[in-house]
């Protein structure tokens, strides 16, 4: 179970752990089964559904990818939200990662994942063909919203929607790129909807 904001996580295996939750009633709470993750993305944080923020933005009748990232939690967390201390990494358009994540709260970078050591640009987001097709064939459904911020988990038989965002995180995604990128995606983004 985890909070509407994604800043917290439970794992339930009974009524008795439902119970255990501070502000059950206060709060509003969405029931997950546990998801588990492709090896690949596991090994670079396990203790975190580790997720990649894809967003799509309609452009008359054509959907199509504005940007993409991978979250992963920074410690033994059990939760990958850049705004919770996470570490937000860019990810090329073959999948791989690049070379330095961001940790948003506190402006660190890393070449590692300070974890388990993995190094950021020797992994690739697997199936990530399938996560593009999925976030496009999503968003066609979603008639009123212009643009989406796909968290999308990563399984070991293929890509699973975990949520869509109509608030995704712009500087998360300028912050996750080297700078004159950065800039570039500010630039397609305002060229799209205005300034923000």
């Amino acid at each position: 179970m985890r909070g509407a904001q994604g800043t917290s996580v439970y794992h339930i295996n009974n009524y008795d752990d439902l119970l255990q939750i501070p502000d059950l009633k206060e709060k509003m709470w969405i029931l997950e089964e546990r998801i588990c993750q492709h090896p690949a993305i596991s090994a670079v944080n396990p203790s975190s559904v580790n997720t990649i923020r894809i967003t799509t933005v309609r452009t008359g009748a054509s959907i199509d990818i504005l940007h993409q990232w991978m979250k992963f939690s920074s410690n033994d967390s059990f939760i990958d939200n850049s705004h919770a201390g996470g570490l937000t990494v860019a990810v090329k358009e073959d999948g791989y990662l690049y070379d330095t994540a961001i940790q948003l709260t506190t402006k660190l970078k890393f070449t590692h994942h300070p974890v388990t050591g993995i190094e950021f640009s020797a992994v690739k987001v697997p199936y990530f063909d399938l996560v593009k097709n999925l976030v496009i064939r999503a968003h066609r459904c979603m008639y009123s919203m212009n643009s989406v911020g796909w968290d999308v988990a990563i399984g070991p038989y293929g890509p699973l929607i975990v949520e869509g965002n109509a608030h995704w995180g712009l500087d998360a995604a300028i912050f996750s790129l080297p700078p004159e990128q950065g800039l570039d995606l500010y630039h397609r983004y305002e060229r799209l909807y205005g300034s923000q």
